[in-house]
């Protein structure tokens, strides 16, 4: 059983789906899924109830050019650009509060034309003032605003960059394992989004890929000419 599936049945465990309804829907053995579910039990590791969910936000170029949505002036409405052009980045923050007022925030940059999960953060527990400042320097980076969005569309841009990406041969960065949990259960179905720039792939190389290995993975899966790429330049991939 992959690692894939294990996070799978987690997640719809979490959601109170029967063992039997879990093995239909992945096409299992309903005895595998529940010896997962049993060791998971065992190891304490069933996903206990979220912190309340206070703010989703993402880029206002993603929000325009992935979810069609109209220009915003943002979170802070410090960055007055509506024209903002896409170059394939996503950035969101997800944030929660729970009960005891402690403020959790996790964050995702997402490659939406290529490699899928690039890089996550969180949860980390940060203070209003922290998030906010966080917040400030995506914006000042990025060269545009952060704006709200609703949970089921950051969780379709998240989840389905991450299928596009598998379906290239790119598994999410190590650290979405522990992030992915903050995201809460996984929308069924997704909002239709088009990952890809143009109909195909298109990889822009960042300053800690390796881009032999994914060009290579790229003429594996997709086949020479059927993907778009510029190697040796690209734009910053950090983000918090």
């Amino acid at each position: 059983m992959t690692p894939t599936q294990i996070e799978e049945i987690t997640q719809l465990r979490s959601r109170n789906v029967s063992p039997k309804q879990i093995a239909r829907k992945l096409g299992l053995r309903p005895a595998e899924v529940t010896a997962i579910i049993k060791q998971q039990f065992a190891a304490g590791n069933i996903q206990k109830a979220l912190p309340a969910l206070k703010a989703v936000l993402i880029d206002e170029a993603s929000a325009q050019t992935l979810l069609g949505l109209s220009p915003n002036k943002g979170l802070l409405g410090k960055i007055n650009r509506s024209d903002v052009k896409s170059n394939g980045l996503s950035q969101i923050f997800i944030l929660r509060v729970d009960d005891r007022n402690h403020h959790w925030v996790s964050s995702y940059l997402i490659d939406c034309w290529c490699l899928g999960i690039k890089d996550t953060l969180g949860p980390r527990q940060v203070t209003l003032k922290q998030y906010e400042r966080m917040v400030e320097e995506t914006e000042e980076r990025f060269g545009q605003n952060l704006r709200e969005i609703t949970l089921e569309q950051a969780l379709s841009v998240v989840y389905g960059a991450e299928d596009y990406a598998r379906g290239l041969g790119f598994e999410p960065h190590s650290d979405f394992r522990r992030s992915r949990a903050h995201l809460g259960p996984r929308p069924d179905p997704l909002i239709d989004i088009e990952f890809g720039k143009d109909g195909k792939p298109f990889y822009i190389s960042g300053p800690y890929d390796n881009p032999e290995k994914i060009m290579a993975t790229l003429q594996k899966s997709m086949g020479e000419g059927n993907f778009d790429y510029i190697a040796g330049i690209g734009p910053p991939d950090e983000f918090f």
